[in-house]
């Protein structure tokens, strides 16, 4: 007898066991900080409120670390701008300035949706779509990281537009040769 095989979606038995959510219907599972018993009465689940917890310390332990080194990086370059030549220079402010840019996306695309995401279940808060608000900017933060570095620094952008930009007319001219080296042997 040949065996059918059933096409089975990721984590659907675990969902289904565990949550009682199928994964068929619900397109996106968020925390689960407390249950409510048939009498109402608020049960807290500690596991779930310490995960998200040690996921928003993680995020704000890199938000931090970005923080740090962007102030590093800026004090270094006002003490040292007397010694370095003034393209240097340029090139150091543009990419600082891509450096301030790369910051402040992440904590629009990144870190604001996720910690909505995470933060607003445990106030029994909730905003619709915000699950697919915060899988979507995830999404599109790698679409922004390229797109940052070739408008801030000049010799990225010159580049792309150097690529983009068609000649209307052709610096090369070719002119035909009616003698070769070869001919004169013959």
């Amino acid at each position: 007898m040949p065996r059918t095989f059933e096409k089975q979606m990721y984590l659907q038995e675990e969902l289904m066991s565990c949550f009682h959510v199928d994964s068929t219907v619900t397109p996106f599972v968020g925390p689960m900080y407390w249950s409510r018993d048939p009498n109402g009465k608020m049960h807290w689940k500690p596991w779930e409120v310490l995960a998200s917890f040690s996921c928003c310390t993680t995020l704000m332990c890199c938000f931090f670390t970005i923080i740090f080194c962007a102030s590093r990086i800026y004090a270094k370059m006002r003490n040292s701008k007397h010694h370095f030549s003034a393209k240097t220079l340029d090139v150091n402010k543009q990419l600082f300035r891509m450096l301030c840019i790369q910051t402040v996306i992440p904590m629009i695309t990144m870190y604001t949706p996720v910690a909505l995401f995470v933060a607003l279940p445990l106030f029994g808060k909730d905003i619709p779509y915000l699950g697919n608000l915060t899988s979507s900017s995830l999404a599109v933060y790698p679409l922004l990281e390229p797109i940052i570095a070739i408008t801030c620094v000049a010799s990225f952008r010159k580049a792309v537009i150097g690529t983009i930009h068609c000649p209307t007319t052709s610096n090369i001219h070719i002119f035909p040769s009616s003698t070769s080296r070869y001919s004169a042997q013959h």
